[in-house]
């Protein structure tokens, strides 16, 4: 850019030219000969350098154009040229770069010293200019110069506090052991971070949670029970949980596998119900997961399409991992969870949680047979607006058949799945995710969703790299 800037300057060269009547073609040539030395520059920093090189060519550059400035300025008016300020524009170019002090200084303060000194070189040659010297014009000159010696100095404190500016933001965006990238998600509760980890250079997922969160009891306990839900689990179905720790000034967060892909209610945005095959190969690694959890007394309670995310293991395509263990009970007693209060997403909803019943296993069954109803239709199981339709129709509302839904006939063993999940008594539903797990695996289209089709599936949603794996609560 300053290259392109200092080649659009040369209309300033046919002005003085005219006006100091010098020769065009002098002027010219300075002008060509810094197009050449910033073009060059530019070159040589595109291929493979050591930094001290690099650093030698940032500040060479300044004042090889501010010499060149010189010697047209000593021939187009000499010690008083009104285009001597043209060395002070570039020392204030400077400025623009943010680096520290010990290196912006010597090549600014370089860059202004050379007007004095193609004045100083150039009256041993030219009778005229030396002859200026000597002349009234030489206060005018010193007052030149120290207009460029003090603007070099500003120009170094310039670039050295954006300088210092940056390496301050770089600093306030490490966590820990963590350098946090980008954002990349925000809620009520917290913000996910694209970060890296610390020594190892691992990329992660880092759910922080919001300062002004800090002091809600509720939250903060919510926080922690992911945390320490996610810990629990180790099924290659369930998001992996690298860590979890608050910062030296108290920012809580949680560190997780980062994974490239998008949720279900994603894909279904964008594809439409999926095919019943593709369903039972989703719904069978989602309830896995939850056999998993169940088994070690962790209760979902939030199971969505959103918090169900497809992604890419290996050669794996359309691998399932369960998100967001933010509302997950950890069983007492018989099996069941306490409920503080009536939290998470109404479509998804058991009745019994909406009673205020505490929640179980067949509570995350019936979130699955919800989730396999949208997958299927791609509409919630009850059409209601706001919350308070919802739990109502959650309670009292009569499920349609999906395939009535749809309009098209769909597998009568794979209906009757989802039918019984969403029974509103949790008697009549599958006990626990693996007893569900193994009534969609004895389907007749259960292994029908080939590597294959999985294959051409995902290069077909061309999904997005870097999206994020969770939702920020």
């Amino acid at each position: 850019m300053g290259t392109a800037a200092w080649t659009a300057f040369a209309i300033t060269d046919v002005i003085a030219a005219h006006v100091h009547q010098v020769d065009l073609e002098y002027l010219g040539a300075l002008r060509l000969a810094g197009t050449g030395v910033g073009f060059g520059a530019y070159a040589l920093c595109r291929i493979p350098l050591s930094e001290a090189v690099l650093d030698a060519i940032e500040i060479v550059l300044s004042p090889v154009a501010a010499f060149l400035v010189a010697l047209a300025a000593i021939k187009c008016g000499g010690i008083t040229s009104p285009l001597a300020h043209g060395v002070g524009i570039i020392t204030l170019v400077r400025a623009v770069l943010p680096s520290p002090w010990t290196r912006a200084l010597p090549s600014s303060i370089a860059s202004a010293a050379m007007f004095p000194l193609a004045v100083a070189v150039g009256s041993r040659f030219d009778p005229a200019l030396e002859a200026q010297i000597a002349s009234p014009a030489m206060s005018t000159f010193i007052q030149i110069s120290v207009f460029l010696v003090l603007g070099s100095i500003v120009a170094a404190a310039g670039s050295h506090l954006q300088w210092n500016a940056r390496q301050q933001v770089q600093q306030a965006r490490r966590l820990g052991a963590y350098r946090l990238v980008a954002r990349i998600g925000s809620g009520g509760m917290g913000e996910v971070w694209l970060a890296r980890q610390l020594p190892l250079d691992r990329r992660v997922a880092l759910k922080i949670l919001k300062e002004s969160t800090t002091d809600d009891p509720n939250a903060l306990r919510r926080f922690r029970r992911e945390a320490e839900a996610a810990s629990r689990l180790s099924h290659p179905n369930t998001i992996r949980l690298y860590d979890f720790g608050a910062s030296d000034d108290g920012v809580f967060y949680i560190a997780m596998e980062m994974l490239d892909g998008m949720d279900v209610e994603a894909l279904i945005e964008r594809t439409g119900p999926l095919p019943p095959e593709r369903v039972l190969h989703f719904a069978r690694q989602a309830c896995a997961s939850l056999a998993e959890a169940h088994h070690r007394g962790v209760v979902h309670c939030d199971l969505k399409p959103a918090n169900l995310f497809v992604t890419k293991v290996a050669d794996d395509y359309d691998f399932i991992k369960v998100l967001d263990f933010g509302l997950a009970r950890l069983t007492v007693g018989h099996g069941h969870t306490t409920v503080d209060s009536i939290r998470g997403t109404p479509a998804f909803m058991p009745p019994e949680v909406v009673r205020g019943e505490p929640a179980g296993p067949e509570s995350d069954v019936y979130a699955m047979g919800a989730c396999l109803y949208y997958m299927l239709t791609a509409t919630p199981v009850f059409r209601a607006r706001g919350f308070h339709e919802q739990v109502t129709a959650q309670l009292e509302g009569k499920v349609e058949p999906p395939s009535m839904r749809l309009g098209e006939e769909l597998p009568q063993d794979l209906e009757a799945i989802v039918m019984r999940c969403l029974s509103k008594s949790r008697g009549e539903r599958y006990v626990t995710a693996r007893e569900l797990e193994q009534a969609l695996a004895k389907c007749r289209l259960a292994d029908a969703w080939s590597t294959a089709r999985a294959r051409a599936a995902w290069e077909d949603i061309r999904p997005s790299l870097g999206t994020m794996v969770t939702r920020p609560g």
